[in-house]
């Protein structure tokens, strides 16, 4: 097992200066650095003991306001972070369960918010130094293997299950127990498999504007470009293999002179006039810096500079 060779920046380890950041500061004082206080969605959430949307959108914004926070060093901006991060912990059940969900919705609710909370969680340990987020994550994905056991992966939790990975990867580091290899092995089986998706389809761009499926959605997309190369952490097989392969395809399709692939929600086709989404774009360059963490080839370093 080579999991505990995977290892990213944090904010404790990066200072940026000039272009970048002024390009920070600039976000802070945009909606990054506000959305808790303007949209009811994030302000009132579930997360935090609200009534308002208590899925993907805390977990979302979490995602890039701590390592904002962190790299201006900004105290008003960690002391948000830190009284969300405080709702979070507090309203953990006694058997790990994290998510803001009854007891009777828990198999209906689409896991993809709880392996996104519990990277937010990891990013925020990373950048904080914070003990408490180490159990929590414990515990929160030691629930998760026999519920993912009786509950099979769904939707969006079966399109991004390899996001599980990175917690579970940070944990194995710190805590070597085998039941975490048993939950990557399941959420490996569980989810899609897209080596066999890139082997069988090409994902050219279809006649009909309705088209739309988890696997020719943009993001996903973009996100499933590292699945194999997290796996290879337990399974050691290449890190590199399946990602250029399936980079290869989605370029002969859905190719844009950027060295990105188009989007409009879907892959869609190479015409000069496509654009892609900005999280197509944002997710394609965390899948880069993942892959080039992993196994060093310099191709995902430069593809990185170029998005």
């Amino acid at each position: 097992m080579r999991g505990a060779k995977y290892r990213a920046l944090t904010a404790q380890q990066i200072k940026p200066e000039g272009w970048l950041l002024r390009q920070l500061e600039i976000q802070a004082e945009g909606l990054s650095g506000h959305l808790d206080l303007v949209w009811p969605d994030i302000r009132e959430s579930k997360w935090i003991g609200g009534d308002k949307e208590g899925w993907e959108r805390v977990p979302y914004w979490l995602d890039g306001f701590i390592p904002l926070a962190y790299l201006l060093n900004d105290e008003d901006l960690k002391k948000r972070a830190k009284r969300y991060i405080d709702a979070i912990l507090a309203a953990q059940k006694e058997d790990g369960w994290i998510c803001p969900c009854a007891l009777e919705e828990r198999d209906r609710y689409d896991l993809w918010a709880a392996f996104l909370i519990c990277k937010v969680l990891v990013l925020y340990q990373d950048c904080s130094g914070d003990e408490r987020i180490e159990e929590a994550v414990y515990r929160a994905l030691k629930q998760l293997l026999p519920h993912i056991a009786r509950n099979t992966l769904f939707n969006w939790s079966a399109a991004r299950w390899y996001e599980c990975l990175i917690p579970i990867l940070w944990m194995y580091g710190r805590r070597p127990e085998p039941w975490l290899l048993q939950l990557m092995e399941l959420l490996d089986a569980d989810g899609i498999d897209y080596e066999k998706l890139y082997t069988y389809f090409d994902f050219q761009k279809p006649a009909s504007k309705k088209y739309w499926t988890q696997t020719n959605h943009v993001v996903n997309t973009a996100m499933a470009f590292k699945c194999r190369a997290l796996m290879s952490c337990l399974t050691e097989e290449d890190p590199d293999e399946f990602a250029l392969s399936m980079y290869q395809k989605v370029m002969k399709y859905n190719s844009m002179a950027t060295g990105h692939f188009t989007g409009d929600e879907c892959l869609s086709g190479d015409a000069p006039i496509q654009g892609s989404e900005c999280c197509s774009v944002a997710e394609m360059m965390y899948s880069c810096e993942t892959l080039l963490s992993i196994g060093g080839n310099p191709f995902w370093g430069d593809l990185l500079e170029r998005e």
